[in-house]
């Protein structure tokens, strides 16, 4: 996986922000959002979601997703 800025490159695009927990169980990905997020936001982050349990995630490890919009459709 590789890194531009503050995005993670990922097969299904571009991924905001992949965050790891101090003792590195837990992975999240968030997805920021300027206006509101609607239902293909869910679709969104869940392709992002399924990437890195493929792709970075080691054993042992979690991940989860939360998305930051201003509004929900």
């Amino acid at each position: 996986m590789r890194t531009t800025g503050q995005q993670y490159l990922t097969d299904t695009g571009p991924m905001g922000i992949l965050a790891i927990s101090k003792d590195r169980s837990r992975l999240l990905v968030v997805e920021l959002k300027r206006g509101r997020a609607n239902d293909s936001v869910v679709g969104q982050i869940q392709c992002y979601m399924g990437y890195v349990q493929e792709a970075p995630l080691e054993s042992g490890q979690s991940v989860q997703g939360v998305i930051i919009a201003k509004r929900m459709t």
